[in-house]
């Protein structure tokens, strides 16, 4: 459902290591795999990169994944590199689903890389990339910034950018890949310098919050997929243009022997029911599915793209007539299309806002993973620091709670919040109401109202576990065997404790420090 327009970064990782999920029961799977090699580990030398990335089905598609090079690296700037200098290539093998029909085609699109400006303040309309309005025989992409990625990195410029761009059955498929500078916050999660240089790869104009949906024919695109690609070690001529760019350095090794760890931080799409499949390839997104979509006429009796735990009446289509077919709708019930808010999705989850429950607050469990992989440079070694595991996003700030919200791991065990993300409802034991991602007078009173059916307070004195009340356990901040003072004292800002003064508020009380905001997206 809706064109998974994807945002995945490319390279290296082996070793897969356990980062959280918003869901520890996590009814949709996510372990991706992949690996990476150098064409020559000399120390010093102008070595191709090599990668390879892979999520097997029926995982959930990646909404997220950002690659993190080692700083010992070289990784030029923009103005190093020639614009339009082929850097580097990507082949993708992935399923899709095309005119409203299952997501079971292979689709193999081939990326050549080239280098792209930086400059955000020579933008072009993402719509206008594919031109080449000079005739230079670059798409106007390439020598100019897509408006689109302003959007979504507002404020951000790029150490470096790749462009690949190319069309699938009619369709201007672009990839960018925008290279920041360490320690830039490109996804809104906590992340350290230390790991190195952010990457993230934006295929067609995902994370434009003005992005304008059209109907096409590439209705759905999941699991399997496989990226092979090469970051070139120098740059080469681009055969299109009358200049020759070859010979910049385009990635370098370390002068230093050993092993150097690659990161990548990946995040599953979110499944809102819960039944194994992601909310963006779900034509019933809040009732467990009767068939599997990667396969044709499964649970889709009548054959009109919607399964049929939601279907309840005819073959249409379009069963909301709004212009979009119902795999590629994001409200497949609800009409959403171009005469209205056009598939607007203010928080990003793959469900229209206006089919949505929680317009604001994305719906549906995710899994993230940080996922590490060594290369070795002349011929190997000791480790060189830091270790990835020690940093955020993969590692804890502090012992015993690994995320610095101020609750130590084995609390938020018993709260069943996530133990590794110090935001958000799901990750933040503070946040108990509104799911606003801030701590503030609400979040005090839901301990108290609204009042039970008998006059009692709504968790305020009630025992741990209450067989009125199954979610009693979430307010059992200090854990005990009743709700009291303690749990409230836990967020009082005059109590000079971890839990009201988190690391990542900086010691600060929480409920004044940035208006009780906690400091990273929820």
């Amino acid at each position: 459902m809706g064109n998974i327009l994807l945002r995945s970064s490319l390279l290296a990782l082996i070793a897969v290591l356990l980062y959280s999920d918003d869901d520890p029961t996590g009814a949709t799977s996510f372990s991706p795999s992949a690996s990476v090699s150098l064409s020559s580990p000399a120390t010093g030398a102008a070595s191709n990169v090599n990668f390879t990335f892979s999520l097997a089905s029926p995982d959930a598609f990646q909404d997220l994944l950002v690659l993190f090079e080692p700083a010992q690296f070289g990784v030029p700037a923009d103005a190093s590199v020639p614009n339009g200098a082929v850097v580097g290539s990507l082949n993708l093998q992935v399923r899709a689903g095309l005119l409203n029909g299952a997501c079971n085609l292979s689709v193999g699109p081939a990326y050549t890389l080239l280098d792209a400006t930086t400059n955000t303040a020579n933008q072009i309309a993402y719509a206008a990339g594919a031109a080449d309005a000079n005739g230079d025989g670059l798409h106007d992409a390439v020598t100019s910034y897509p408006d689109s990625l302003a959007r979504a990195f507002p404020g951000l410029t790029p150490r470096a950018r790749l462009y690949g761009g190319v069309s699938i059955i009619g369709i201007y498929t672009p990839i960018n890949i925008v290279v920041f500078e360490p320690g830039t916050d490109v996804s809104g999660f906590p992340m350290d310098a230390g790991l190195g240089y952010p990457a993230v790869a934006v295929l067609r104009n995902f994370g434009d919050p003005q992005a304008v949906m059209q109907p096409e024919a590439l209705t759905d695109v999941c699991s399997p997929l496989l990226a092979q690609g090469v970051l070139n070690g120098v740059a080469a001529d681009n055969p299109n243009t009358a200049a020759n760019e070859a010979g910049a350095a385009y990635r370098t090794n370390p002068a230093q022997a050993g092993a150097y760890n690659f990161v990548a931080f990946a995040v599953s799409l979110r499944d809102a029911d819960s039944d194994g499949i992601e909310n963006a390839l779900d034509t019933c997104p809040f009732a467990a599915n009767a068939g599997n979509p990667r396969a044709g006429g499964s649970g889709d009796s009548d054959g009109d793209g919607l399964d049929n735990a939601c279907d309840t009446s005819g073959s249409d289509s379009d069963e909301d007539n709004d212009g979009y077919t119902n795999r590629q709708d994001n409200c497949p019930l609800a009409a959403n299309g171009q005469a209205g808010t056009n598939q607007a999705d203010a928080d990003q989850d793959w469900l229209g806002d206006v089919c949505d429950p929680a317009p604001a607050a994305a719906t549906g469990h995710r899994h993230a993973r940080c996922v590490i992989a060594t290369a070795n440079v002349g011929g190997g070694g000791p480790a060189i620091p830091p270790d990835p595991q020690s940093l955020r996003p993969c590692g804890p700030i502090g012992p015993g709670d690994s995320d610095g919200d101020g609750f130590t791991d084995v609390t938020e065990g018993h709260l069943g919040t996530i133990a590794d993300y110090p935001c958000g409802r799901d990750g933040w034991p503070a946040d108990l109401a509104g799911s606003d991602n801030t701590l503030n007078v609400g979040d005090f009173n839901s301990f108290l109202f609204p009042l039970r059916g008998d006059g009692s307070f709504n968790k305020f004195g009630h025992p741990v576990p209450d067989p009125q009340d199954a979610s009693i356990a979430r307010w059992d901040l200090l854990p005990g065997s009743v709700i009291n003072i303690g749990d409230l004292g836990a967020l009082n800002p005059a109590v000079d404790a971890p839990t009201s003064r988190p690391p990542v508020f900086g010691g600060q009380p929480a409920f004044f420090a940035n208006g009780g905001l906690c400091p990273f997206q929820a």
